[in-house]
């Protein structure tokens, strides 16, 4: 049609899911999709290799790591939340609020003065711990959530303590501004004693990885994943998550009533709580089934936006999907 493209209200796929059709840039495009199954057998799909794409889907039903039957609170998995600022101080909430949904048996919250004292009147189960305690006991750090980038030198900067950590990380928001801030990327995650998940929106990513910029969301992902050692969950309509190994996730479902301001702090505490959990039942660090806990914590993150969405335009706020988290029927299984 020349310079012009249909907008269609419906399209209809022949086969499998084509990869190009659920990206951001073409959502406007194709209305919304359904398959007509060619029932091709599963050998011949898994020719294709590993690098393939898997579609997440909020009717998957994948359990959360089991504890031991006689698991005691720290073995259910021991994490620490370090976020807030004056110029965000709701931030740390909202990210203790995600872990707490994740179903952690320890939470420990690193806030500001002025925050951590009202934080027992909403919270009274989080600990209060400052932000240059030791790490050693636990099994997660969550760095960054409205963290700021304060006037002193050192909060410009990542802590050195987080390298040396040999637990997982989650960089999330302010905690990789300050690791771009440093430069090379790349180098200080593979420098890491421990796994470490990253989770920047696009213009974040853009800062880490500015030679991955005019990839789309896929080759980008999965570029800084290999770059990295780390897994990698690129935020967008349809988020994008990415390992080391070179497979790659993408969130087929989502809601564009859930793209608030303040969810991305809860997904960083539920999926920073729900890998403390795999640490704790036994997964080990550089098991490809703990990273793959992070696509988990994606797919039921984009769930709960989406069942909030439905109550009305306003119901997928933040606190609101926090607690629809802890509801969710496929986290009780």
């Amino acid at each position: 049609m020349g310079s012009t493209a249909a907008h269609c209200s419906r399209s209809l796929v022949v086969g499998l899911w084509k990869q190009g059709l659920w990206q951001d840039s073409a959502l406007a495009w194709v209305g919304e999709q359904e398959r007509i199954d060619l029932a091709l057998p599963a050998s011949l799909v898994e020719r294709w290799g590993a690098r393939q794409t898997l579609g997440l889907w909020g009717h998957d039903n994948q359990p959360s790591p089991k504890p031991a039957a006689a698991a005691a609170k720290h073995g259910r998995g021991r994490l620490r939340v370090i976020a807030g600022s004056r110029a965000y101080p709701g931030a740390g909430r909202l990210a203790l609020e995600g872990a707490s949904a994740s179903g952690i048996g320890w939470l420990e919250g690193a806030l500001p003065p002025e925050q951590a004292q009202q934080l027992w009147q909403v919270l009274p189960h989080v600990l209060l711990q400052g932000r240059q305690d030791p790490l050693d006991r636990l099994d997660a750090v969550a760095f960054g959530p409205g963290l700021g980038l304060g006037p002193e030198p050192g909060d410009k900067g990542l802590p050195e303590a987080l390298q040396g950590f040999s637990g997982l990380l989650l960089l999330d928001a302010d905690g990789l501004n300050r690791l771009a801030n440093q430069g090379a990327s790349g180098p200080w995650l593979r420098g890491r004693q421990g796994p470490t998940w990253i989770t920047p929106h696009r213009a974040e990513f853009n800062r880490l990885f500015p030679a991955l910029t005019g990839l789309p969301p896929l080759e980008a992902a999965a570029g800084a994943a290999a770059e990295g050692g780390a897994w990698v969950l690129l935020k967008g309509a349809h988020t994008v998550i990415a390992s080391p190994s070179g497979r790659r996730w993408q969130l087929l479902e989502s809601s564009p009533w859930a793209a608030r301001a303040g969810l991305g702090d809860v997904l960083a505490g539920y999926a920073a709580g729900l890998g403390a959990l795999g640490l704790a039942a036994g997964l080990g660090p550089h098991d490809p089934a703990l990273g793959e806990l992070l696509a988990l914590a994606a797919l039921r993150h984009g769930l709960a936006g989406r069942q909030c969405a439905a109550r009305g335009e306003g119901a997928a706020n933040p606190l609101a999907v926090a607690q629809q988290l802890a509801k969710l029927e496929i986290c009780k299984k």
